[in-house]
């Protein structure tokens, strides 16, 4: 779809399909939406960061969320694509949040630990809030980017589907990344 179409402006119906497609209206903002959305999920990240209590729990919670607002996610975007007569819309920003999401379940412990390296002297910021920036980062570039594997999925899987699979095809890529990059910086022997 062309960038133009993803962005003509429309009238955004209240329903409980455009609150959720659109993450509580930020779908609706001028511009950022996508980014201000990503953002949107600090609140989320850190409750489930401050209530596990080990970090296969913490990825267990990201996962859960992740799953549960992708389901939701298909059947809302569906209608309000349907409602509004639009594609992959910039005001459809559920897939933003799943894909960041999910790029927390399969890396947040890669992220906090670059954190700890990279921000060691930076003491106004924590190592969570460091491992946020860095899972923050690392998706919004996947998902902007789109390198081949997610370009692929965002051209050639249609519909509500299509729009939720991409980001979290980039939400995977970031957190292969960030392992990739743990791995060289020599951050321990192995993971497993």
């Amino acid at each position: 779809m062309s960038n133009l179409l993803k962005k003509r402006k429309i009238k955004i119906q209240h329903s409980l399909s455009s609150l959720i497609a659109t993450w509580f209206y930020i779908g609706a903002l001028p511009s950022a939406q996508g980014t201000i959305a990503s953002l949107s999920t600090y609140p989320i990240y850190l409750f489930c960061v401050r209530s596990s209590l080990s970090a296969k729990e913490l990825s267990l919670s990201f996962a859960l969320i992740a799953l549960v607002l992708f389901i939701i996610g298909i059947r809302c975007t569906k209608k309000y694509m349907r409602t509004h007569m639009v594609g992959d819309h910039c005001s459809i920003v559920i897939d933003e949040v799943v894909g960041q999401l999910v790029a927390f379940s399969v890396a947040n412990d890669f992220f906090y630990k670059l954190s700890i390296k990279i921000f060691q002297n930076y003491k106004i910021i924590t190592p969570e809030t460091g491992a946020f920036l860095i899972g923050f980062a690392l998706f919004r570039y996947f998902d902007i980017q789109k390198p081949f594997i997610i370009r692929w999925f965002d051209k050639n899987v249609k519909g509500s589907l299509g729009v939720m699979v991409d980001d979290v095809v980039a939400g995977l890529a970031a957190g292969g990344f960030a392992y990739i990059v743990y791995k060289i910086m020599g951050f321990g022997s192995s993971f497993f």
